[in-house]
């Protein structure tokens, strides 16, 4: 996964690994933060080029994994923006106001919040998925897919059903045969779309895994399931697995782009493999995931 601190530090150095990675590899992108800038060169309607690192080299790595048989992965944070509402602060229907004021509600990171059931958001996120999808990319995953846990923003509509319809919308009209829309989150109670679509889930310890997979109710777990750890126990194995290997290589929890090359595994409906770390060379089983950056909330590992 290539965060995009990793970006910003040395993007000519993510290429020149990304060139030695071998066939089938899958390779992870953030492409736009929480507060909307995109890190490469998008036309989206009212998008925020990143001014933190350089776009033109960033389109030059999509270019480079996209025109491989590399398995590439957008990441995208879906309702959390801070550029587009500035760009729009008269549209305030887009957000999420607070009670009783004219203003739309900031979270901690002076973020703010789309309002999933209004009529302008989920198109929005369609272009941007059209966007991807012509750049050559196989999957998005969508981060911050949720309403704020906050008793301060005025919202009318059932929190749990909004979710559920803006996500099922954009997985019928967005996922095909050969692209899948999925979502990074850390609730187990979260409403699983039908058809072609992953569930990626954050902060889950192992003791908790058999709970987890009962409340998400789905169908077909071990295929459409993926955790996101930093342990090899066992009780992930019957899922899909994105694992940061820090124990096993003796680094630290911090990894930098020129230390230490950490490898998961995910098969292409997320099956786990096994796998080899030598001399920094990769060796390929099912799908793999390369691990770009450093390991934490927003980083699937």
């Amino acid at each position: 996964y290539i965060d995009g601190e990793t970006l910003q530090n040395d993007v000519a150095a993510v290429r020149e690994m990304v060139a030695k990675l071998p066939s089938g590899t899958a390779v992870m992108v953030e492409l736009k933060s929480i507060w909307g800038q995109f890190n490469y060169s998008s036309t989206v309607t009212d998008q925020t080029p990143s001014n933190r690192l350089d776009t033109l080299q960033v389109d030059k790595l999509i270019t480079d994994i996209t025109s491989r048989n590399l398995y590439t992965i957008a990441v995208v944070p879906a309702f959390r923006d801070r550029y587009f509402f500035l760009k729009n602060n008269s549209n305030t229907s887009l957000g999420l106001p607070v009670k009783g004021k004219g203003y739309l509600w900031q979270d901690n990171d002076n973020c703010y919040w789309f309002d999933p059931s209004d009529p302008g958001t989920i198109p929005w996120l369609k272009e941007i998925v059209t966007e991807l999808k012509s750049l050559g990319f196989d999957e998005v995953v969508f981060s911050e897919f949720r309403i704020p846990d906050t008793d301060r923003i005025v919202f009318k509509e059932d929190r749990r059903e909004s979710i559920k319809k803006a996500a099922q919308s954009l997985v019928n009209s967005c996922a095909t045969e050969s692209f899948t829309v999925s979502f990074l989150v850390d609730d187990s109670t979260f409403p699983v779309p039908e058809g072609r679509s992953r569930i990626y889930m954050n902060n889950v310890g192992p003791k908790n895994v058999d709970a987890v997979v009962a409340k998400l109710n789905m169908v077909t777990p071990d295929a459409k399931l993926v955790f996101m750890c930093n342990t090899n126990d066992t009780r992930y194995d019957a899922f899909g697995v994105h694992q940061c290997l820090l124990a096993q290589l003796g680094t630290t929890t911090t990894v930098t782009l020129g230390d230490t090359l950490l490898v998961g595994v995910l098969d292409e409906w997320g099956g786990v493999g096994q796998l080899a770390h030598t001399e920094g060379v990769l060796a390929h089983a099912h799908l793999s995931t390369v691990l770009l950056g450093t390991y934490g909330y927003h980083h699937i590992a």
